[in-house]
């Protein structure tokens, strides 16, 4: 995870540990790559 401040333009990387649970035996697919997410402060 890449992480920028919009006011100084510093960044940072940040290890996320993401686990996909799925209720049926069919391997999960995700349609859209990368996904992109906004966290507020």
């Amino acid at each position: 995870l890449a992480c920028t401040v919009k006011s100084t333009g510093k960044k940072r990387i940040i290890p996320v540990i993401v686990r996909v649970s799925d209720i049926n035996d069919n391997a999960p697919k995700f349609i859209n790559t990368p996904y992109e997410v906004t966290v507020p402060e």
